[in-house]
């Protein structure tokens, strides 16, 4: 478990990354479902298919998914995994009935960026987004800058680059 205490106006919100595990499969295919609009994969996925991506996720050494809580309330999820000679963030997501705290998310993948650098040190950090999603912008406040525009078979899509450390904002909020 990784996690980081930040303040916001009210009081300190502890968040935290805790690994997924499978008492987590059906609340991230819910999830995912409901936001497949902002995923490349639109499909809607059944529990037989989770359960088929699970057992393959377990295989993969290079891929990490954790759920991020604000304090100790699940709010959303978020994944990092060696691609060749790169590492993603995936699979970021504010679950929809999660009680929505400012800067949540934006420390979960400053966290996520520290223990990516720590495993696989020296390889450049990306996230693929789709063009039309306005996490786009929630990157870019988050130290990742276009690198370049893509097309997924019809989806186009933008290839993020996380700038240097010594040029990082301290944390965005959400």
């Amino acid at each position: 478990m990784i996690s980081r205490s930040s303040s916001n106006s009210t009081r300190p919100t502890k968040v935290r990354l805790r690994p997924i595990s499978l008492a987590d499969i059906e609340i991230l295919r819910i999830e995912k479902n409901r936001n497949r609009e902002f995923f490349f994969d639109k499909r809607v996925i059944s529990s037989q298919e989770q359960v088929r991506w699970y057992r393959d996720y377990l295989s993969d050494p290079d891929s990490t998914l954790f759920v991020v809580e604000s304090g100790s309330t699940p709010i959303g999820c978020i994944g990092y995994r060696k691609r060749g000679g790169i590492v993603d963030v995936y699979n970021v997501m504010t679950w929809r009935d999660a009680p929505k705290v400012s800067g949540v998310m934006s420390r979960a993948l400053h966290l996520v960026v520290e223990r990516a650098r720590e495993r696989f040190s020296g390889l450049p950090i990306e996230a693929r987004v789709l063009a039309t999603n306005p996490a786009v912008g929630w990157y870019e406040r988050n130290g990742f800058v276009p690198f370049s525009f893509k097309t997924d078979t019809t989806t186009p899509y933008v290839v993020m680059k996380l700038r240097p450390p010594t040029d990082l904002p301290e944390e965005s909020h959400d």
